[in-house]
């Protein structure tokens, strides 16, 4: 066993418990105590923790919409049921990354961009073999 847990962080635990939709992980950093200590006090407690909320066609059509133009942060600010963790893992699920990518509009280009081919083949799926080289 490690050191015992003052009364007041475990009530602090228990707070959070109840009263927030906080995950084991954040609740025991933001109280500085392990994951495995939030988890046996919420067995001792005997919180039941809340139910998952299943995820709607609207989210994941907005997760989908966004993805690459929005943070994970700012997605969870449009969906207020929806953790940045929540829509990590559901971004992942679905195969998509969490990187936000940058988009360019090459009308909107007032100068040549000059970018590695090697670094773009990849990304528009095109065999580099195909690709002119410069001599």
């Amino acid at each position: 066993m490690g050191k015992p847990i003052a009364d007041e962080t475990k009530r602090e635990i228990k707070r959070l418990l109840v009263t927030t939709d906080l995950g084991s992980g954040e609740i025991a950093e933001k109280v500085g105590v392990s994951r495995t200590t939030v988890n046996r006090l919420n067995r001792e407690f005997n919180i039941r923790l809340q139910e998952r909320i299943k995820w709607t066609t609207r989210e994941i059509d907005f997760i989908k919409y966004n993805h690459g133009k929005l943070s994970v942060e700012q997605m969870a600010y449009r969906l207020p049921n929806r953790t940045p963790k929540a829509i990590q893992c559901k971004l992942f699920t679905l195969g998509l990354s969490t990187k936000k990518q940058v988009i360019v509009d090459f009308d909107d280009l007032k100068e040549p961009v000059h970018v590695p081919m090697t670094n773009l083949t990849p990304k528009i799926k095109i065999d580099d073999s195909f690709v002119r080289r410069r001599k």
